[in-house]
């Protein structure tokens, strides 16, 4: 969530509010363009829980018949486990929404539907879409970290989204896992077709492979990860 209040209130400084100021956000990615790419795609679903939200609008957008939800964190998976099951307690989104945020709710969900039209409490039909595969128990969760060495997952994926994992390890200090985790990719099961969604810092926007894992998707990553390298080396050299 991302407010953008008029001024700031604590003990020293008391103010009033004003929520009239105030934006609400799903998440800091841009996957607008990717929520369209893939409203046909069928199968399996693989996703690492960057956002709950994001995840949820994905499979939202296509026609997954079942999801795997993954984190290395077992926090993260039982955060994400806690959100899918109030799709069980609540039957709209506006419920759903009330409930997971403050008072005022009601100006917060107007910002919200207006900020993220894609996204899957911004339509009764997506929401539902999450409720119903939930519900039939084709939504499952396992800790799974892609910097370590992995079997090969049993199912065949359609659509994987890994966010902006890449960036999580930099070419310098960690060359090693970098290569372990583009091995990893390499051992999920995928068919000629299968969409893969990554993020990067840069853009924020979502990108599109589709396929296998090649070289030009690898220098895609690296690109990537040699901007956060710059970025972290200009913020230990104090620049702002």
């Amino acid at each position: 969530m991302i407010t953008h209040p008029s001024s700031f209130c604590n003990v020293d400084n008391p103010c009033s509010f004003d929520y009239t100021q105030i934006e609400y956000f799903s998440s800091n990615e841009i996957l607008q363009g990717v929520y369209r790419k893939i409203n046909s795609v069928k199968g399996r679903g693989l996703f690492v829980i960057g956002g709950f939200d994001q995840v949820a609008s994905l499979i939202a957008s296509s026609d997954l018949e079942k999801c795997l939800l993954f984190d290395v964190r077992e926090e993260v998976i039982r955060y994400a486990k806690f959100r899918m099951h109030l799709t069980g307690v609540f039957q709209n989104s506006k419920d759903y929404f009330d409930c997971i945020n403050s008072s005022q709710s009601s100006f917060l969900f107007r910002s919200f539907i207006r900020e993220n039209p894609d996204n899957w409490l911004s339509s009764e039909e997506k929401y539902q879409k999450v409720q119903k595969i939930f519900s039939e128990g084709k939504v499952n969760f396992i800790n799974l970290n892609l910097f370590q060495e992995i079997d090969s997952l049993e199912e065949e994926y359609s659509l994987v989204y890994l966010s902006n994992i890449h960036e999580w390890v930099s070419k310098t200090s960690g060359s090693r896992l970098f290569d372990l985790y583009l091995d990893n990719l390499k051992k999920i099961k995928i068919n000629d077709l299968t969409k893969w969604v990554f993020t990067n810092t840069q853009t924020r926007q979502g990108e599109i492979h589709v396929g296998k894992i090649n070289n030009r998707l690898i220098t895609q990553l690296f690109n990537n990860l040699l901007y956060v390298e710059n970025l972290c080396a200009s913020r230990d050299n104090g620049a702002p």
